[in-house]
């Protein structure tokens, strides 16, 4: 989830980075992204699917398979903190626009904006965020979030970091045939950061959370368990990094469709390199790899 990996970046960020001068700061970045994607629509890989209610195999139409298509994507954002005594008061956005070569039904923009405060006192720090995403797919919109965050952390020492975090959203997809979908997700978790060595960094977290489905979606309310371990190395301009989570969720009801309870495992895999080449200027070759088991199509 968003929230258990945006906790484990900030961890990595604030022990390299170390300790930030209190002024008032400001920074913004445009990013260009080039890539394929092997399956953009989210699909199964089979072209076959056993429905046992109805006692058959259907052949799946060729729009409902996986596809894949080269992308282009262009994003745009920002950030600024405020200090004000003991407290500094944040905020951040970002605009991502995708657009497919050829499956032009799955461009998609996603817009997020967080405002927060936060609050230091000798090695504790607590974070306060509001943040609210829309997502448009297909050039119309799909899906909105609306989440609270809080988030304490623990700096050690100089090269250890640990955090506890909670979040709470409003998961709500807004077109009619995905509305069952949508939810309200509380989740709990866990992160630390260590510098084994100057430009080594790794990170562990792991993450608890329930969904409860809020427009009759066939599966029921959902609990979710996940970890996420990773590390990164800086050596003069060049920064590698590689990340690797697993998530496993578990379905309350029956699928009265597939006569099954629904159990998905899902892996994920990042690995890349950061050259900056040039004052405030980089290059970024990364390599992602998902995949996703589920007894329910």
């Amino acid at each position: 989830p968003p929230a258990a990996r945006a906790t484990a970046e900030r961890l990595t960020q604030r022990i390299t980075e170390r300790e930030q001068s209190r002024r008032t700061q400001a920074s913004g970045y445009l990013e260009a992204v080039l890539g394929r994607d092997s399956n953009v629509n989210y699909a199964t890989q089979t072209g076959t699917l056993y429905v046992p209610l109805f006692g058959g195999t259907f052949d799946l139409a060729a729009a409902n398979m996986k596809r894949g298509d080269r992308y282009g994507t262009l994003a745009v954002g920002g950030r600024a903190s405020v200090p004000m005594d003991e407290f500094t008061w944040l905020a951040n956005g970002e605009v991502r626009q995708r657009e497919n070569d050829l499956q032009r039904d799955y461009d998609y923009l996603s817009a997020d904006g967080r405002v927060g405060v936060q609050y230091e006192s000798g090695a504790n720090q607590l974070r306060a965020y509001l943040g609210h995403n829309r997502y448009d797919l297909g050039h119309s919109a799909y899906r909105v979030v609306s989440a609270s965050t809080l988030e304490w952390s623990h700096r050690r020492d100089a090269r250890t970091e640990a955090s506890v975090f909670g979040q709470h959203s409003r998961i709500r997809y807004l077109q009619t045939d995905a509305r069952a979908a949508s939810s309200n997700l509380t989740m709990l978790g866990v992160g630390i950061a260590h510098e084994a060595a100057p430009g080594l960094v790794w990170l562990a977290s792991a993450f608890n959370g329930d969904e409860t489905a809020t427009d009759g979606r066939l599966d029921g309310d959902r609990r979710l368990l996940g970890g996420r371990i990773g590390a990164q190395l800086g050596v003069g301009e060049w920064t590698g990094y590689a990340t690797f989570a697993v998530q496993r969720s578990h379905y309350e009801r029956n699928n009265p469709l597939f006569l099954a309870t629904r159990n998905d495992l899902q892996h994920d895999f990042i690995a890349g390199v950061v050259w900056q080449f040039a004052d405030r200027w980089s290059l970024r070759p990364q390599v992602t790899y998902t995949t996703n088991r589920s007894p329910v199509a």
